[in-house]
């Protein structure tokens, strides 16, 4: 069973302890468990570092959760739990794996070195992760799927893993993505990956320095990017392909190595007002094969080839846009393309 276990409404306080190599959870809180856990090794347990459901509402403070066989932290059926200053490292499973309403508080806490994803938020998974610092996982270090819909703000969000990305919003996942410092490093996929009826609502990032494309969005992407600070990644600031309907609002999107935004693919009928995209070394705005995108009130300056380049099939709408010192043209319309332009 469990190393340590804490049931209807017990409120122990559990200090400096070792718990290792139990056959189940380090340490297990449930219906309605309390408890003050602080500056104990938890760790090569063969199920979660620390498991948390039924309302159990301990605080688990300072802690070194290491080595686990399953996640390092789960919190689940209704769990809840403030998790601070926590080092959760080198877990099989996810850092810390957030499902079935639960909902953590969870700050300041460093979630490195795991097999799996950093923070995992599924199946009706809430919480509010603030301060934490995720990287060197092997999975998405923030993936959120399933109705997962969790608030992360003020996280330090790297990733270096094979095809994946800092965060990954799927499968109708949800949640509020606001003041985070997200970095894809060489390996990685992208830095933002939105698929499969992901519609998070991510606010104020910086996004940058991923060896390919800052945001990502697959077929049926959906969410709101505002505000965001796009920058310095190695391919496209944004792509965005056929079948999403991602919403690009007053973001900065600069000195992208390709071009600021990429729309690709029929039925991609995204939405992109009021951004300024400018200094990309192709073009600020690459539009073709089908996509029919609404360009309203964006700033397209100094980009090093067109502001605009439409081609190969493009359509859309195309108004009161600011272009200028783009090296080509402000706007080229090409081979079989017909969009609308107007008051620009």
């Amino acid at each position: 069973g469990p190393g340590i276990y804490v049931s209807t409404r017990a409120n122990p306080t559990v200090f400096k302890n070792v718990v290792r190599d139990g056959d189940s959870a380090g340490c297990f809180v449930c219906n309605a468990g309390l408890g003050d856990f602080r500056s104990n090794t938890v760790s090569g347990n063969a199920g979660a570092g620390w498991e948390i459901e039924s309302d159990a509402d301990p605080t688990v403070c300072e802690n070194h959760i290491a080595a686990g066989k399953g996640c390092g932290v789960l919190v689940h059926k209704a769990g809840r739990g403030t998790l601070t200053l926590n080092e959760v490292v080198g877990s099989a499973d996810a850092g810390i794996r957030v499902c079935t309403r639960g909902n953590p508080v969870v700050q300041r806490n460093r979630v490195v070195d795991g097999a799996s994803h950093g923070v995992h938020v599924t199946d009706s998974g809430g919480g509010a992760f603030d301060g934490n610092t995720l990287k060197g996982n092997q999975g998405d270090a923030v993936r959120i799927d399933t109705q997962g819909a969790p608030i992360l703000k003020d996280n330090d969000i790297e990733t270096d893993a094979p095809r994946c990305a800092c965060v990954r919003v799927c499968d109708g996942g949800l949640g509020l993505l606001e003041v985070n410092r997200m970095q894809a490093l060489p390996g990685s996929e992208a830095c933002v990956i939105l698929e499969s009826a992901g519609n998070p609502v991510i606010k104020g990032n910086v996004i940058s320095n991923s060896p390919a494309c800052g945001v990502v969005s697959h077929k049926g992407g959906a969410g709101e990017l505002r505000g965001n600070t796009i920058c310095d990644n190695g391919e496209h600031g944004v792509l965005m392909e056929a079948g999403c309907t991602t919403q690009l609002l007053s973001n900065r999107i600069l000195r992208n190595v390709v071009h600021g935004v990429c729309l690709v693919g029929e039925e991609t009928k995204p939405l992109l007002q009021s951004n300024t995209i400018k200094f990309n070394k192709q073009n600020g705005v690459d539009v073709s094969l089908g996509a029919r995108p609404l360009l309203e009130r964006n700033a397209i300056r100094e980009n090093q080839q067109y502001g605009i380049h439409a081609h190969d099939a493009a359509f859309g709408a195309y108004t009161k846009n600011e272009l200028s010192g783009n090296v080509k043209a402000g706007v080229c319309i090409g081979s079989l393309s017909n969009p609308t332009l107007k008051n620009n």
